[in-house]
């Protein structure tokens, strides 16, 4: 799992390597993110993308425009993502 702040320091992401999901949570305080709730009762966080077909995501990153770039080890690539979820 790989995980990084925006520059703000608000908003926390995170990459699951295994499943191909990056998730994003609302900071809210030192330690402390937002009780956000999901359509399913224990998802903390907003799902920002999920990989269809075998994905390993690995090294997030953010990059100067905002968007999340995890390496995605199977494709060999980096999938960009938008804070948004596009």
């Amino acid at each position: 799992m790989e995980s990084a702040c925006r520059p703000d320091d608000r908003t926390l992401y995170v990459a699951e390597t295994w499943s191909g999901r990056a998730w994003s949570y609302e900071i809210t305080g030192p330690g402390k993110f937002c009780k956000f709730v999901g359509p399913m009762p224990w998802e903390r966080g907003r799902l920002l993308i999920g990989m269809s077909g075998y994905a390993l995501l690995d090294s997030l990153a953010i990059d100067r425009a905002g968007n999340i770039c995890v390496a995605n080890i199977p494709y060999q690539g980096i999938t960009v993502v938008s804070p948004e979820g596009s």
